[in-house]
């Protein structure tokens, strides 16, 4: 089941802030930071 976009304020790949349409390679790393009300 998919994040809802929305949902999602900061993409990070390997320690690196990302965009939503980074591709992504074996033994990357993803983070992922909620969007928090009042943002």
């Amino acid at each position: 089941e998919a994040i809802p976009e929305k949902d999602v304020k900061l993409i990070f790949v390997n320690g690196q802030q990302a965009a939503l349409d980074t591709v992504l390679h074996n033994g990357d790393q993803v983070g992922l930071a909620p969007a928090v009300g009042g943002m």
